[in-house]
């Protein structure tokens, strides 16, 4: 599986967000992770990633298949986007969106490898107590984990998942971000996690992107990218990079 991206530009109503951003590095099996501050153009690239926003011009293909050239029907199966906000009034119980998120690209007709694959991903998952739940009635941190549930339950070729842990407490995002690098490497597909907390990244991402005011500073392994002088600058702090005697790289920050 490999993406390709290539002079990605976007503008919201003449004001520029994305600049000229060519990027690559997304090795099949790895956790990528995006970072950088907040209004720095994350959640955008996402979504013209995910052709949710026209891009002009811009080179973005998976597997060698051209978005621009690509039904959105079939980019959808082969992208699976993940927003950072999630929630739902729907009359709809856990179990029936997750079903509802594997069907939208199988098919409209229920088999037992369906129901079997939604049972599966919730036991995963940690969820299967909420299956009948409706979803408007859950926390915010057990929709967040739905929501990843139907990411999971579908099989793309490149995840792009926003913010994936920001409603959940400090056990739920270890266990959260253990499943996705694990479904990542088993599957072979490349995952890209947009995230604030650089040491969730640095534990579990075997590759990093800095983005700092829509374009792309650096691009590479954990260590180089979580010491660099351009990171302590993009966040303006002071930053001293630590691995613990079990090898878990650590970042810790100061002013």
């Amino acid at each position: 599986m490999t993406l390709h991206i290539q002079d990605l530009n976007f503008s919201y109503a003449n004001k520029p967000v994305l600049h000229d951003i060519s990027v690559d590095g997304f090795l099949p099996g790895q956790v990528t992770a995006l970072i950088g501050p907040n209004a720095t153009g994350k959640s955008t690239f996402f979504r013209c990633v995910a052709g949710l926003l026209k891009t002009n011009g811009a080179k973005i293909s998976v597997n060698g298949v051209d978005k621009a050239e690509t039904k959105r029907s079939e980019w959808n199966r082969n992208v699976c986007y993940m927003p950072q906000l999630f929630s739902s009034n729907a009359a709809l119980t856990v179990f029936d969106v997750v079903l509802l998120a594997r069907k939208n690209l199988v098919g409209k007709r229920v088999s037992g490898n369906d129901v079997g694959a939604v049972a599966g991903i919730l036991e995963k998952l940690k969820i299967s107590h909420l299956s009948e739940f409706y979803v408007g009635d859950l926390s915010g941190g057990q929709q967040q984990i739905v929501s990843i549930a139907q990411a999971i339950v579908r099989n793309p070729a490149l995840f792009l998942l926003d913010e994936p842990t920001s409603a959940l407490d400090l056990r739920h995002q270890l266990e959260i971000m253990t499943i996705i690098r694990e479904e990542t490497r088993a599957r072979g597909v490349v995952a890209i996690v947009a995230l604030h907390d650089l040491n969730l990244a640095a534990r579990f991402a075997g590759h990093v992107v800095l983005m700092r005011e829509g374009r792309i500073l650096l691009s590479g392994k954990p260590e180089d990218v979580l010491s660099s002088p351009e990171l302590a600058e993009t966040y303006g702090v002071n930053i001293d990079i630590q691995k613990t005697k079990s090898g878990i790289l650590t970042v810790a920050a100061s002013l």
